[in-house]
């Protein structure tokens, strides 16, 4: 495990976080979250298998 090696450091990932970032991205997220909703493809999903599965694909329905 990285966590257990003493000459490895691990940080979170902060290269985006600026003023800017921290501003765009409640709005950035509540679009991607319609889309869901209202059957598209969201902009910035990371890992579309997800959407895939029967729980998620009966939860989006749900919300429509």
């Amino acid at each position: 495990r990285w966590l257990d090696l003493d000459n490895v450091t691990v940080t979170p990932h902060i290269a985006g976080t600026t003023t800017g970032a921290l501003n765009k991205s409640p709005r950035l997220l509540v679009e991607d979250i319609n889309r869901l909703i209202e059957g598209e493809e969201p902009k910035f999903l990371v890992n579309p298998e997800v959407l895939e599965q029967k729980e998620v694909k009966e939860w989006l329905e749900s919300l429509r």
